[in-house]
């Protein structure tokens, strides 16, 4: 399941969101929530 996440997660949720002022700090959240499901 783990893997299942960390494919789904990055893949469905950056392209979504542009890089903006409000974007980086979701795209840092995602980055935290996959290093977080890696470890």
């Amino acid at each position: 399941k783990l893997n299942t996440l960390a494919m789904k997660g990055p893949t469905n949720i950056i392209p979504i969101k542009p890089i903006t002022t409000d974007g980086i700090p979701l795209l840092i959240k995602n980055l935290l929530m996959v290093f977080y499901l890696w470890l």
